[in-house]
């Protein structure tokens, strides 16, 4: 009956926060609809001058939105979702994570009637939605970089045809692959609303963030500021980024047994205890019964979390 209660209140308070956030945008595409059609108008009376600046929202609750707008960390938060092409806001992110971990608390307190198993319980469960926007953000940024050099040298055959960066820039939109068509498709959108064309190329690492794309921004506006061939230029970068691209493949292929051997050692613990519970569950029930067990338990999970931490440093080798 407890557990039905919790289930039924969880789902009650994400409703709510779905139907609140579903009934703000909707304001918004109104509000959006209603400054569309006065554009369309042409009103001459307005002679004041206008200012128009792009600001995000990190929330559809306001609110919530002003209360991470004054902390840094969730701007590098907020960046770190989008990286993953997610279209859920920062908001919803942090309350359906937030929300998701509670209900695992009361489960498993309501089962264990033990705080500190609940406890890392709810842990565990919050960390989940980062893992997964992690993943996703890192097969979207692999993606881009597979098809970026592609794109370097579509756009220096464009320059060496004689037209000018924006059509370059267009001619990738066109040949290239889906994430950086997309990529470059939004800085010419954003530099045809009338943004700085520089300000609107670096508004991609907001979005995408690798070495070799900061390499490529670097390069085009310093040659913007200095003049020079950047056909050329965009040559040598190409080179660059392939070799890298092959240094990272022998790499990989280096500490392939590395990496195997740390899985295989992180992993191995948890079907240890697995098949000692099918085996003999008393071994294991001790540390969810008894008080030492519990501590004995926490401190099992630091220290394997510890160790994997350990391991992914020493094969990681960052270029």
């Amino acid at each position: 009956m407890i557990l039905l209660v919790t289930v039924s209140s969880f789902l009650c308070l994400f409703f709510l926060a779905l139907s609140t956030s579903n009934i703000l945008r909707a304001q918004q595409e109104e509000l959006r609809a209603k400054i569309a059609d006065r554009l369309k108008m042409g009103d001459k009376a307005i002679t004041t001058p206008l200012h128009i600046e792009r600001r995000e929202r990190m929330s559809d609750l306001p609110f919530l939105d002003r209360i991470f707008r004054s902390m840094e960390g969730m701007r590098r938060l907020r960046d770190f979702v989008k990286q993953a092409g997610l279209s859920i806001s920062l908001g919803s992110f942090v309350l359906f994570s937030l929300l998701l971990s509670l209900l695992v608390f009361f489960i498993f307190f309501l089962l264990t009637t033990q705080p500190f198993v609940s406890f890392l319980g709810g842990v565990g469960v919050l960390m989940l939605p980062f893992f997964y926007v992690a993943m996703r953000r890192a097969r979207r940024i692999k993606r881009f970089s597979d098809r970026f050099a592609d794109a370097i040298g579509i756009m220096a055959s464009s320059l060496r045809a004689g037209h000018s960066l924006q059509i370059a820039f267009e001619t990738v939109v066109s040949e290239a692959g889906d994430i950086v068509a997309e990529e470059f498709k939004s800085v010419l959108s954003e530099f045809g609303v009338g943004q700085n064309f520089e300000e609107a190329l670096k508004g991609v690492l907001s979005r995408i963030d690798t070495p070799e794309l900061r390499l490529f921004i670097s390069a085009v506006v310093l040659q913007r500021e200095t003049g020079g061939n950047l056909a050329e230029l965009l040559d040598n970068l190409e080179f660059v980024i392939r070799e890298r691209y092959e240094l990272k493949r022998e790499l990989k292929a280096s500490t392939s047994q590395a990496r195997l051997s740390g899985i295989i050692l992180s992993l191995l613990p948890v079907f240890v205890a697995l098949f000692l519970f099918f085996i003999h569950p008393n071994y294991i029930l001790f540390f969810f019964n008894d008080p030492l067990g519990v501590k004995l338990l926490g401190a099992a999970i630091v220290g394997q979390m510890l160790g994997a931490l350990v391991i992914q440093k020493i094969v990681h080798v960052r270029m």
